[in-house]
């Protein structure tokens, strides 16, 4: 498959909790400097955080299982990419890389593999597969493993003729702890002893990390192979999104956090 650009610049951002959604904030404004040429990968950390899904709204005791992450010190935001509940903190690596549709439009299978493709390149030493992990939180199509065991999670978003393909890949941490706090989400959720579809029956066993997987690969280090091994990429100049139009895309994007703020409240 060819790639549908021919460089690539990369924003790094640390996000605080004073604005949990400034992932997405700052994807939207990135869609305006893409072209059919040029193609940017934004990554970011986070503090404690939970990006929930469009079907976690639908869980029969949101306002409980929104109450139980704020509880423990979660911060929350409704993504724009993906179905379910993923997890973020300091250890946690996400990425974006946004790019215009080329002429002949990219199937989402074609999008996906151009980021699997990005992994591959970061992690050399690794033999990645892709496949559902079922077990896992947020399970699809492009999970991300080694050994069986889930270390990605990929998720696309289309905005007109723009496309963006997020992953997240656990670097280091408490998995076991990820897994259990949102595996606990869910049965307050679901206000039952089990866990049953749509939503995932999570086993930690079934997910890792870079670390655990006894792996020489730092968050350092996969920022760095990420920027060189596949395009030799040049630093995105953030000045060219204005201090306005990032409260353009807050003062938008808020309005699609109303339903955490509502069960928050309740």
């Amino acid at each position: 498959m060819q790639v549908p650009f021919s460089a690539i610049t990369y924003l790094k951002n640390d996000f605080t909790t004073e604005v949990p959604f400034m992932s997405s904030v700052y994807n939207q404004c990135l869609y305006n400097h893409v072209d059919a040429m040029n193609a940017i990968l934004h990554i970011w950390t986070t503090p404690k955080q939970v990006a929930l899904g469009p079907r976690d709204k639908q869980l029969p005791n949101f306002s409980a299982a929104v109450a139980w992450l704020a509880a423990n010190d979660y911060t929350m935001y409704n993504r724009n990419a993906g179905g379910l509940a993923v997890i973020g903190d300091t250890d946690i690596l996400n990425a974006s890389l946004i790019f215009q549709q080329p002429a002949t439009p990219l199937s989402i299978d074609e999008a996906y593999q151009l980021v699997v493709k990005l992994l591959q390149k970061a992690l050399p030493d690794l033999t990645l597969t892709t496949g559902e992990v079922a077990t896992s939180y947020c399970p699809g199509t492009y999970d991300i493993s080694v050994n069986g065991q889930k270390i990605a999670g990929l998720a696309q978003h289309r905005y007109q003729n723009k496309i963006a393909v997020s992953f997240y890949l656990s670097v280091a941490g408490d998995q076991a702890y990820r897994c259990e706090i949102i595996r606990q989400m869910y049965l307050i959720g679901l206000q039952s002893k089990t866990i049953t579809p749509p939503y995932p029956d999570i086993q930690a066993s079934s997910m890792t990390t870079l670390a655990s997987l006894n792996t020489n690969y730092s968050l350092e280090r996969v920022v760095t192979n990420l920027t060189h091994n596949w395009f030799p990429m040049m630093a995105f100049d953030r000045n060219l999104i204005s201090a306005t139009t990032l409260q353009t895309y807050i003062d938008r994007l808020q309005r699609r956090q109303s339903p955490i703020i509502g069960a928050l409240t309740n």
